[in-house]
């Protein structure tokens, strides 16, 4: 076999690999997002409010965040294969459990597993595309990502479809079955990539040298910021102010809103690979880490400025928000390249949690702020509340700009190679 045939056939062994392994985080991101679909038979099945039912998802974000550190370090420790492998089994475990409760407590406790097995396989995956896909690791980190995503669609409308027809508890065995098929193509299609001079295993008692590294590090700080900068208006205005803006300062119906709003997933769906395969291709990071953001100031003004726009101008202006918002993607392989392979893991494990729960503070503070009478009255003149709310997400993309800055190019090259 010729020397080109023979890496063109490693190269395709690469992809099948984390691709695989990425069907894994379809099913993990399905696990995350399925409540919105689930809700009101939840509500029913357990006599529960939709206060109590929130609890669910905090429960399960609590659990991926404060779970992610440890992770990092089991898969620094042990085998990346293995640790995506006790992930899945940890999220069928988890459908198994809460769709065979009746218990509130045994629910929550299904979701405490899910959330850890959110940690194992997102990690896992990220790591795989590391050792597998050196050379285009922002296109192999994006796809794996995008396809994660595509898991959060399939939990709404054809989840929701499928309860209609069986039933939610039905509908979520067959879900677990899903898994289980996906789980044993895993087992048999990834694998761990063998390296050359691989260096022995760290001692227990060099994690905390581990952590600490990881934590005083101040470009996994600033990744960290810059991912979660740059997702924050996709997070907000798809899962709080998207149809609220639209049908308040646009005056459009729900359906129309609801439209609008599902082209923002879109464009940060697409957006990814693309970013991601431009920035491998340009050999460089920061380039389009921060001309992104100012794209995103650009629409955000747009959006807010020019009155009576139609419904294909919004929803082009949501798509390319969506698009170059997705450059927050970037982030992961500048942690993984910027970090000593040795700690690589724990650095992504550290910015990861940092980054959900700077998330979960950002979007409490926004959900406070626009029921706030006080932001009503310090709406910026000449616009309304909504507009003025919309505008804040102009502030947001210009600190992201600004961390960007700080952030150091890494060539695409890994740290200690």
């Amino acid at each position: 076999m010729s020397t080109g045939s023979h890496h063109s056939s490693q190269k395709l062994k690469a992809w099948i690999i984390c691709l695989t392994a990425s069907l894994g985080l379809f099913f993990i991101f399905f696990q995350m997002h399925a409540f919105n679909s689930l809700s009101n038979d939840l509500m029913n099945s357990f006599n529960m409010s939709a206060s109590e039912l929130g609890m669910f998802s905090t429960v399960y974000l609590l659990a991926g965040g404060l779970s992610l550190i440890p992770v990092s370090f089991l898969i620094d420790r042990f085998s990346i294969k293995k640790a995506i492998v006790f992930g899945m089994i940890l999220a069928i475990a988890s459908s198994s459990l809460f769709a065979s409760s009746h218990s509130i407590l045994l629910a929550g406790l299904a979701r405490v597993l899910g959330g850890i097995s959110q940690s194992f396989v997102f990690l896992g995956c990220l790591r795989l595309v590391a050792k597998w896909l050196e050379g285009q690791l922002a296109l192999g980190n994006s796809i794996v990502i995008t396809i994660g995503l595509f898991g959060a669609i399939a939990a709404q409308t054809p989840l929701t479809l499928l309860i209609q027809n069986f039933g939610w508890r039905y509908a979520l065995w067959i879900i677990t079955l899903l898994t289980v098929a996906v789980t044993a193509l895993i087992i048999f299609v990834v694998k761990d990539k063998k390296e050359k001079n691989q260096v022995n295993e760290d001692s227990w008692s060099d994690l905390g040298s581990k952590l600490k590294k990881a934590t005083t590090f101040s470009q996994n700080w600033l990744c960290a910021s810059y991912t979660t900068f740059l997702n924050l208006p996709v997070i907000v205005l798809g899962g709080l102010l998207g149809n609220i803006y639209l049908q308040g300062a646009e005056k459009l119906n729900t359906v129309q809103a609801s439209s609008i709003v599902s082209t923002l997933y879109i464009g940060s769906m697409i957006g990814g690979p693309i970013i991601g395969w431009m920035s491998d291709k340009m050999g460089r990071r920061k380039p389009l880490m921060f001309v992104c953001p100012v794209v995103g100031i650009v629409i955000v003004a747009l959006i807010c400025l020019v009155p009576n726009l139609s419904l294909a101008y919004l929803s082009a202006l949501f798509f390319i928000l969506g698009l170059f918002s997705s450059a927050q993607a970037l982030a992961y392989p500048i942690l993984t390249e910027c970090n000593l392979s040795r700690i690589a893991s724990v650095s992504l494990g550290f910015a990861c949690a940092i980054s959900i729960i700077m998330n979960a503070i950002l979007q409490s503070s926004f959900a406070s702020l626009i029921k706030s009478d006080i932001w009503n009255e310090l709406a910026l003149s000449p616009l309304d509340p909504y507009r003025s709310t919309m505008m804040l997400f102009a502030f947001i993309f210009l600190v992201g700009f600004i961390i960007s800055l700080f952030i150091k190019e890494t060539f695409c090259k890994i740290a200690g190679k």
